[in-house]
């Protein structure tokens, strides 16, 4: 099954250990190996203010 990303994504990194989506700090929940799409790869599950973001890394770790 076909995963879809839940919102279009404007991912910024500003620090090793800050990840920001669409402008909020985001929280790394879990990061597994997983499937979207037709690729293979590393999908990391973020808290936004209670919203949950998924975001694909493909073969790099999950940001923090």
């Amino acid at each position: 099954m076909k995963k879809l990303l839940l919102a279009v994504l404007l991912v910024t990194s500003t620090s090793a250990f800050c990840f920001e989506i669409h402008g909020a700090y985001a929280r790394l929940v879990s990061c597994t190996w997983g499937q979207m799409g037709y690729d293979y790869g590393n999908i990391g599950i973020y808290d936004v203010n209670g919203k949950m973001y998924q975001v694909f890394f493909g073969s790099n770790w999950c940001a923090y």
